[in-house]
């Protein structure tokens, strides 16, 4: 019955939708809020004709590098929001938005997702339902993800495209940064990317054993930390905008940062993954990412074996991974240490220092630019 309804109520939004003209308008909603997504698209709607709106949390919140001449901040959550959603002809997201409104055929809702899945999303969970993801495209790096993305949310193929996210074009467009200019006690950038055990916000659940997972390991971390010491590197951990809060003691050579700091600091995610040395997740999308890109990167999962069990991984995405994911501490310090002391001829089962092959996709540029062409957000060839 209350499927029923749902299905009712959206009928009639589209139709009411159908009599409210659309205009060249692109709508941007991520999450969290300026995120690598929005900086990417940012660089290039001012090739556009359409008007740009980015919907947010907080406006007020903007950064300095958003140019309020070529995109207008609009709260999310507001009637004024709603209305230009109706009037978009082009939406773009990282997450859902407005699920209750559905889009007419006058429009297009590209779900750009958050990164190729290694853990269970959308259909492959068991509370999904059909219509519960409602958007017309996504994206995929590779033909395997295409296949995976179209199963994730009951897609037809031909609704994935095959295009790299719009946010390694600012991982790849780093020359200007330099590791010491930001960091003024190291020359080299350790990035660790942990994905949530038990999320606090949006979708609310718990995955895995989230003390056996935790960073939060006091004498690990100081071994840890007298080794970045000693090679000249600073570790930045960054927790999932999902996750709590970490805690850490203070360390030399290990810093915890947040979304928030990360803006405060006028760097973002994608520009610390170009720079670093070395990225360590655990089962983070981050990793086909940084693969694609030729990051060297090492896979540190304690949980593995209840991770499995309790949220799961996709067979297709496990196959790829298979006999690269560390679960002892001891292992991923051998590790570390072979990758930041410049130990070239060590061969490791699990660092991944080669460019990503045709399962995963090589990035070859201007991700941004071909995502907004083929949207038709952009119609000739930009200067990007």
């Amino acid at each position: 019955m209350k499927l029923r309804l749902i299905i009712a109520f959206k009928f009639l939004i589209r139709l009411i939708s159908r009599l409210i003209p659309k205009s060249d308008l692109l709508i941007v909603s991520t999450f969290p809020d300026y995120d690598d997504t929005t900086r990417s698209l940012l660089s290039a709607v001012s090739e556009s004709k359409f008007h740009t709106t980015f919907l947010v949390s907080e406006p007020e919140a903007a950064p300095s590098w958003v140019d309020s001449d070529d995109v207008a901040l609009v709260r999310r959550n507001s009637v004024k929001g709603i209305w230009l959603f109706l009037r978009a002809r082009v939406i773009i997201v990282t997450h859902g938005l407005y699920k209750f409104l559905p889009t007419t055929e006058k429009q297009v809702l590209c779900n750009v997702w958050h990164g190729m899945p290694i853990k269970k999303i959308g259909a492959y969970l068991p509370n999904w339902y059909p219509g519960k993801n409602a958007f017309d495209l996504t994206i995929a790096h590779s033909d395997l993800f295409r296949d995976i993305m179209a199963k994730s949310f009951d897609l037809p193929k031909s609704s994935v495209l095959r295009l790299f996210h719009p946010r390694l074009d600012q991982c790849c467009r780093t020359s200007h940064l330099r590791v010491e200019e930001i960091f003024s006690e190291a020359r080299y950038l350790c990035l660790w990317l942990p994905t949530y055990r038990r999320s606090v916000r949006y979708d609310l659940r718990s995955d895995g054993d989230e003390d056996k997972a935790s960073v939060n390991q006091p004498e690990q971390l100081k071994k840890l930390n007298a080794l970045f010491k000693s090679s000249d590197t600073i570790c930045i951990i960054k927790s999932h905008p999902n996750a709590p809060p970490l805690d850490l003691e203070e360390y030399s050579n290990i810093v915890c940062m947040t979304d928030s700091e990360l803006l405060e600091a006028n760097i973002s995610l994608y520009q610390l993954l170009g720079i670093c040395r070395l990225l360590i997740t655990d089962l983070s999308s981050i990793y086909f990412d940084a693969v694609s890109v030729s990051k060297q990167t090492l896979l540190y999962c304690p949980d593995l074996n209840e991770y499995m069990k309790s949220r799961g991984i996709i067979d297709e995405s496990y196959e790829i991974i298979r006999g690269k994911v560390i679960t002892d501490f001891e292992s991923l310090y051998e590790e570390v240490r072979s990758a930041l002391c410049f130990d070239a001829g060590v061969i490791s089962a699990f660092r991944q220092i080669e460019r990503g092959d045709e399962k995963i996709g090589r990035y070859d540029g201007n991700a941004t630019e071909k995502l907004l062409r083929r949207l038709g957000v952009l119609h000739r060839q930009s200067s990007l």
